[in-house]
């Protein structure tokens, strides 16, 4: 009985990706519609918003990193080159001007500098302005590459209880920002008259590849079953679609 027990916990350990992606396609068809028109609207309760989702983002990838790789699983690895910290440091470089991008966007950034006649500004509002507030959203930002990029002790055993956890609020936490992102994007691109175009489909797949694969090559790197990787490969062509619809 404990034979059959130890060999059924390496396929327990597999199915934890393809349920977290299939909780975050169900969140997706109740609250994507709805957040997405809240979006529309900047606000600042949006912005706030964003950078709770964007913690739980950090925090998830951050979980994952803290997993020992499961040596019995065998199954599809990532090429190695997308594993080098100076690769993630990129990938996570980008993620941040995004991330940037879109709290300056929710806090009325853009539309403050068309309104605003800089000729009027003293010295310290323009530095406010176009220095201090920029430079803190892009500090805050950047804080992803620390935990993408830096090394992370891996001292959790990958199978057990523990470890299910942690693979469960990692990849919600990892999800719920991507869900949030599309919800984001859908909104920009209503606004913009984008919808409905293959361009904007490939666009929007681009976008989520480069923004959300990196953490999940890692889990990949310890986990390498397929099943994991096809069901985020679905839920990542399902919210790019509806990004573009």
């Amino acid at each position: 009985m404990m034979v059959e027990h130890t060999r059924s916990r390496p396929r327990i350990g597999r199915l934890l990706p393809v349920i977290a992606d299939g909780l975050s396609f169900l969140a997706a068809l109740a609250w994507l519609p709805v957040l997405s028109l809240s979006l529309n609207e900047p606000s600042g309760w949006n912005a706030l918003l964003l950078v709770l989702f964007y913690i739980l983002f950090c925090s998830g990838v951050y979980l994952i990193r803290k997993l020992e790789p499961d040596r019995e699983i065998r199954g599809w690895s990532p090429p190695k080159i997308l594993l080098e910290p100076k690769v993630r440091g990129v990938l996570a470089f980008l993620f941040g001007l995004l991330m940037m991008t879109t709290v300056a966007y929710q806090l009325g950034y853009f539309a403050s500098i068309q309104s605003i006649r800089t000729a009027g500004l003293d010295e310290g509002g323009s530095s406010a302005l176009f220095v201090y507030m920029p430079g803190a959203l892009l500090g805050f930002s950047m804080l992803y590459i620390l935990v993408l990029a830096f090394p992370v002790q891996e001292n959790v055993a990958p199978r057990g209880w523990r470890s299910a956890i942690l693979i469960m609020l990692g990849l919600i936490f990892i999800n719920s920002m991507l869900l949030f992102s599309s919800a984001q994007a859908r909104a920009v691109v209503g606004e913009m008259g984008l919808a409905g175009s293959i361009w904007t489909w490939l666009g929007a797949l681009a976008v989520l590849i480069i923004s959300f694969a990196p953490p999940r090559i890692l889990f990949q790197s310890k986990f390498p079953d397929k099943s994991g990787a096809l069901s985020f490969a679905l839920l990542l062509l399902t919210a790019s679609w509806w990004i573009a619809s």
